[in-house]
């Protein structure tokens, strides 16, 4: 049974996880990047504010050359613990006072030129300057310097916010999902199994429950009208196969019924010709008994085909020497071989004892002589038989017109050949046939075969059940197996 190696469930989780996961983490990584723009750009503004503030109140100090004053009034920055240091710088580019350690007014990389504002932001720290104006004229600068834990600290809770955003909503997602997966899995779930059904029972009498209105009920009630359709083509195909049959049957009964006295005509007409020592005509006699048993032959297929078809055929099983089968139909093709110039010839070492229906062993092996002298006058047949084992072996080898590769696979179909049937005759149901007979004995069949070099067909038959042909065999050995039968039609 076929099975699907990803569900369509664990398909529709991993697409909601990942669609949601995906929307989420973008929205969350464009929060976290314009907080983070704003926060820095708010640190600016603030340090601002507090370095203008600072500028305005050491203006005296740097007027009038009091450092002290000017760091009296930085100190004010201890109640500011991000800044770290400040420093005031003359005009001249020399240290006047400071706060923390002193940094250089000079280091700022990032300003506006028009106010005199500078700041740049390293790793883990952030510097601004701004000018000591008196009159509008510039006697100094600023520079304070602020650490960034802050910004560090807001970092870490935006990330772990977004983390515990997006497992939340993945845990929503795959809820959502199963909850919504039962109502479309469902219905896709009972057309599987219906289809399941209808593939391994070839019951198409199923029928689903179409779920509401939407696509799903779509496909519902196209599956409900297709399998209604397949139903109604299938009983309409069974009950035109059933009139074949029965009509097959009919026909080869009644063509069957004249035959049979044809052919006693035919022999009488022998025995007449040979008392009578009319040589002239036992060539034409013999020639309108080929084509008697030919059109026989034509309708035991008929019948054969039909009796197949309905699974009517019946099997007698009984201990059977298949070397002494083969030895009767071999003589009984012996004058068809002569005829297409060909050498029929047997190797059997010794007697194989089976449990088989004997008149269809004939029937396998008159079809299979029949066919390689068909394909092969003027060439040499063969036929092999031996025991292999708890199996029956026998192999018919011609060395005439062969098979295509192409062709192999279909001649043991009904009606197919592996040639135009313009120039041989028959339905194309003998291999089809021996294959049906072979499979109810529970044989088989198989070929070997390429253009120019002949065919080799290879039959395998079960011996049966040891005991029965332990029972039987010295009987059968003593048997006459060269005794002749009536010719078999197949």
């Amino acid at each position: 049974m076929m099975r699907a190696k990803h569900s369509i469930r664990g398909r529709l989780i991993a697409i909601s996880a990942a669609t949601s996961s995906l929307a989420l983490l973008l929205a969350c990584s464009g929060f976290v990047t314009y907080e983070l723009i704003t926060f820095r750009q708010s640190l600016v503004n603030d340090l601002t504010t507090d370095a203008n503030v600072l500028a305005f109140n050491v203006t005296a100090p740097i007027l009038f050359g009091d450092p002290e004053a000017a760091t009296a009034s930085l100190a004010a920055l201890k109640a500011k613990p991000r800044i770290r240091s400040a420093t005031i710088t003359t005009a001249d580019g020399k240290v006047f006072a400071g706060y923390g350690h002193h940094v250089s007014g000079s280091s700022s990389a990032r300003g506006d030129s028009e106010g005199g504002l500078n700041y740049r932001f390293d790793a883990d720290r952030v510097f601004l300057s701004v000018p000591v104006l008196s009159d509008g004229s510039r006697i100094g600068s600023l520079t304070l310097e602020s650490d960034l834990d802050e910004h560090a600290r807001r970092i870490r809770r935006y990330l772990l916010l977004t983390g515990l955003i997006l497992v939340v909503s993945l845990i929503a997602a795959v809820g959502i999902s199963v909850w919504l997966q039962r109502r479309i899995l469902q219905p896709i779930g009972r057309l599987t199994d219906a289809a399941r059904l209808v593939v391994h029972n070839h019951n198409f009498s199923v029928r689903v429950e179409a779920p509401g209105e939407d696509e799903l009920a779509l496909l519902t009630n196209t599956f409900n009208n297709m399998l209604g359709q397949i139903e109604h083509q299938n009983r309409e195909l069974k009950q035109a196969v059933e009139m074949r049959d029965e009509f097959l049957t009919m026909a080869a009964h009644e063509l069957r019924t004249p035959l049979t006295p044809l052919q006693l005509q035919v022999h009488t007409m022998m025995r007449h010709a040979a008392k009578e020592h009319a040589d002239g005509f036992v060539p034409r006699i013999k020639t309108l008994g080929r084509l008697v048993e030919r059109v026989a032959k034509l309708v035991e297929d008929l019948l054969d085909i039909s009796r197949l078809n309905t699974r009517t055929l019946e099997l007698h099983h009984e201990p059977v020497d298949l070397v002494g089968v083969s030895k009767e139909v071999v003589a009984i093709y012996q004058d068809e071989a002569s005829h297409a110039g060909c050498q029929l010839k047997l190797s059997a070492a010794e007697p194989v004892i089976g449990i088989w229906d004997r008149s269809r062993l004939e029937q396998v092996l008159s079809n299979l002589i029949s066919n390689a002298l068909k394909y092969g006058p003027g060439m040499p047949v063969e036929l092999r038989v031996e025991a292999r084992g708890n199996e029956a072996l026998f192999v018919i080898q011609d060395r005439g017109m062969g098979i295509r590769s192409e062709d192999l696979p279909r001649i043991f179909g009904r009606f197919e050949r592996g040639v135009s049937s313009r120039h041989y005759g028959g339905f194309g149901l003998g291999l089809w046939i021996v294959r049906e007979i072979l499979t109810s004995l529970g044989g088989t069949i198989e070929v070997k075969s390429k253009p120019g070099e002949g065919a080799t067909f290879t039959v395998r038959l079960p011996l049966g059940p040891e005991s029965l042909i332990a029972g039987e065999n010295g009987r059968l050995a003593r048997s006459d197996p060269t005794q002749q039968a009536t010719p078999p039609y197949s």
